[in-house]
């Protein structure tokens, strides 16, 4: 068990939460990179004026443009972004919060406990965005397998090939996941039969010390003045 009084306990500490909170906002960028070019594809096709839309170009030339191109921008990505910035935020609470709240020397019962009020509020925000954006990603890598599929259909020539990967993959992961299915199922037997094995031997020795206890418990009294009448039953 990790002793929280060791010396450096406070910087390994530090450090975990540290790439545990930038491994959470990693998360975001994906989100971010499928929704700007999912604006640049519209403003390729769009008919609405170039200061309307945003595009590749404006963070190559004029990235002062974008700012001013935000209210303009429609409301689906306007959400995502305000969602991206809460997330941000809820990410860095979450760790300032994390040790604004430590009480010194530390306390493993108080590190340990379970976080109420405020506090549980936080962690709640927190893995409910997470698992948001993990959602959102699986949910548009699943999409863009459908299309890679669809298009076939559509131009067989250019896409029959991304059709042909997405079903090796679709097919790959189904026959991954029944083994993985699979092996947790006899980890969990073997996790169930390692527990019964260790509750009968355990009650096993329970029984043969209660033995020895009453077979000690009859010996002391028989050897007492007038006793084995007792046990005799």
């Amino acid at each position: 068990s990790e002793d929280p009084f060791q010396p450096g306990w406070l910087m390994v500490d530090l450090v975990s939460v540290t790439i545990h909170t930038i491994l959470m906002l990693v998360l975001l960028l994906p989100v971010g990179l499928l929704l700007v070019y999912n604006l640049n594809m519209y403003a390729e096709y769009s008919a609405l004026p170039d200061d309307q839309l945003l595009s590749f170009d404006d963070f190559d030339s004029a990235s002062w443009r974008v700012f001013d191109k935000l209210q303009h921008l429609p409301l689906y990505a306007l959400l995502i972004i305000i969602f991206e910035f809460f997330y941000a935020f809820v990410c860095i609470y979450e760790l300032v919060t994390y040790y604004a709240t430590q009480e010194f020397p530390f306390d493993p019962k108080k590190i340990l406990a379970e976080r109420r009020g405020w506090r549980r509020a936080g962690i709640f925000l927190f893995y409910a965005c997470t698992l948001v954006v993990i959602g959102f990603i699986c949910a548009i890598f699943i999409l863009l397998l459908v299309w890679a599929i669809l298009a076939a259909v559509i131009n067989p020539n250019i896409y029959l090939p991304y059709c042909a990967a997405s079903g090796t993959f679709i097919t790959f992961v189904s026959a991954q996941f029944s083994e993985l299915s699979k092996n947790f199922r006899k980890i969990v037997m073997a996790v169930r039969k390692q527990i019964q094995g260790n509750f009968v031997k355990g009650l096993k020795a329970s029984l043969e010390q209660m033995n020895n206890m009453k077979s000690q418990l009859e010996q002391a009294a028989h050897n007492l003045p007038g006793g084995g009448g007792f046990f005799a039953v």
